[in-house]
């Protein structure tokens, strides 16, 4: 980031050693502050960090996203949907995709979803845009992203 601010960046595992090195982050790096990157999913270091007082903000993921071929995206995630929200839900979305796009039965109407629209549908907004709205089938957003550097096709 361009500063000698120390940064812990959690993304899977136990959240324990997590906690128990920003003590000794910050007594290594003689830092009054520590940069703490978390899932927004992560609730249980955010539940330590805030009952610990410290200060926390919501920023938006830095990199950039584009799905190159919507239906292995699909593919790749329909047993994390059939998880998040059961396979008799999954069955009545009727979900159709090809390589741009997908559809989708919701409240009877089909949604159809394309480009950019279907990146969205998969990984929601960026924080302070919440009010807008997007079309997603219920229970599937957002897939968490990995740290801009972090990033794979």
């Amino acid at each position: 980031a361009g500063d000698n601010m120390p940064s812990l960046r959690v993304y899977a595992g136990s959240r324990e050693p997590g906690w128990w090195v920003l003590g000794s982050l910050a007594a290594t790096y003689g830092a009054s502050s520590i940069r703490a990157n978390l899932m927004p999913e992560d609730e249980d270091l955010s539940a330590r960090a805030r009952k610990a007082g410290v200060l926390m903000h919501a920023h938006a993921f830095e990199g950039t996203v584009k799905l190159l071929d919507v239906a292995e995206m699909v593919r790749r995630t329909l047993p994390l949907w059939t998880e998040r929200i059961g396979a008799a839900a999954v069955q009545a979305l009727h979900i159709r995709a090809d390589r741009d796009g997908f559809s989708f039965l919701l409240n009877g109407e089909e949604v159809l979803l394309e480009g950019p629209a279907a990146t969205l549908a998969f990984f929601g907004l960026e924080p302070g845009q919440e009010d807008e709205a997007v079309a997603s089938p219920p229970g599937i957003a957002p897939l968490p992203l990995f740290w801009y550097g972090y990033n794979y096709v």
